[in-house]
């Protein structure tokens, strides 16, 4: 039976979604072979419409053959966007970092109705009950 290679981080994953990492090309399809005939077993497949590929680096200027799942070419994308995070094949943070700002933004400004209301009276204790619960999860999960 295969197995993958634990010696080095070579994937990442997350539920229904998987992250395979490596320097080569041939590694990188040796691996999705490998993921492929695994899931054959089992009956899972990969999904050719939601499965991307990516080069990040120095090496994102060079055109890489295309990776491929049975001899159907998986798409080659400039950004990615895995989880909450975005990626870049240039290595540049600057999309993730404003969108996670914007997310947080966005949460704390919702209550904002509640903190400025004059006609309810809301006590402190309550109003920092409401920010614990709703914003700084949202705050701890996007920064």
């Amino acid at each position: 039976m295969e197995t993958w290679d634990h010696r080095r981080l070579a994937d990442l994953d997350f539920a229904d979604d998987l992250a395979l990492l490596d320097h080569t090309y041939r590694a990188l399809q040796d691996m999705t072979n490998r993921l492929h005939g695994l899931g054959k077993k089992v009956r899972l497949r990969i999904s050719d419409g939601k499965t991307k590929t990516m080069t990040v680096g120095k090496q994102h200027d060079i055109v890489m053959p295309l990776i491929t799942v049975d001899n159907q070419n998986i798409e080659n994308v400039h950004k990615f966007q895995y989880l909450a995070s975005y990626m870049a094949e240039d290595e540049n943070v600057e999309v993730d970092i404003r969108t996670r700002i914007g997310k947080a933004s966005s949460v704390f400004q919702r209550p904002q109705p509640i903190w400025k209301c004059g006609k309810l009276t809301i006590s402190k204790e309550i109003k920092l009950r409401l920010y614990s619960s709703i914003v700084v999860p949202v705050r701890s999960t996007v920064g």
